[in-house]
């Protein structure tokens, strides 16, 4: 099923696994990019996402991960558990070839046009909202 799921929401799923099994409460920059063998602006950019994911997928929570005021460090929240399974199903159930394969199998696509055409809309909605 991880092939369902963007890179970029695998690359998510992937720092926050990495995330949780660190014992530290801060952790620098530049230990992500090297983790992941990331340039800056990928590691701060999957960063920036990941803690806004959180903060939409649970509202209520305290935020596991913030980001310092001068971007080079982590800081960890380690009150609260966080499921990255649960994360992953997130992104699983956003994702185009599992919203066509729901659509397939619930029979209610009517054309791979109409697909196309919702499918479209939905994601151009939703990025332009994040602007």
């Amino acid at each position: 099923m991880q092939w369902m799921i963007e890179k970029k929401d695998r690359q998510k799923v992937a720092l926050l696994e990495y995330l949780m099994q660190r014992p530290e409460l801060r952790l620098s920059i530049k230990m992500v990019q090297e983790a992941f063998d990331w340039s800056k602006y990928i590691a701060l950019t999957t960063i920036r996402d990941l803690v806004a994911d959180l903060a939409t997928f649970y509202p209520d929570l305290e935020p596991f991960v913030t980001l310092s005021d001068d971007e080079k460090t982590l800081i960890l929240n380690r009150e609260r558990n966080y499921d990255a399974t649960m994360f992953r199903l997130n992104y699983l159930r956003e994702s185009i070839p599992w919203l066509l394969m729901k659509e397939l199998f619930d029979e209610t696509m009517h054309s791979y046009d109409d697909f196309a055409v919702c499918s479209y809309a939905r994601f151009t909605d939703r990025f332009f909202s994040a602007l």
